[in-house]
């Protein structure tokens, strides 16, 4: 599962952290980089899921390997998964 978060101010202006689901769909997230994959100036966010990590003691560790990207939509605060390759990372 991934998420990322945000800082902003309470109504006391104390600093508070907001959560923000990227993705739930799989386990084992594994390493995330920023790279322009498709061509249009903007940043996408590669990621992928280990293959029996921590020898196979987390939920999931048998699941296909896979790597994505996702778009960021600012409008809507969120990211949108596209895939790269799934089953032969």
């Amino acid at each position: 599962m991934y998420w990322w978060h945000n800082q902003g101010l309470d109504a006391a202006g104390t600093p508070e952290w907001e959560e923000h689901l990227i993705d739930k769909q799989y386990s084992q997230p594994h390493t995330l980089a920023w790279a322009d994959l498709t061509g249009d100036g903007r940043p996408e966010l590669i990621s992928g899921k280990r293959y029996y990590a921590h020898n196979g003691k987390d939920p999931g560790g048998e699941e296909m390997p896979c790597m994505y990207y996702y778009s960021w939509n600012q409008k809507q605060n969120s990211f949108t998964r596209h895939v790269i390759e799934e089953g032969h990372v």
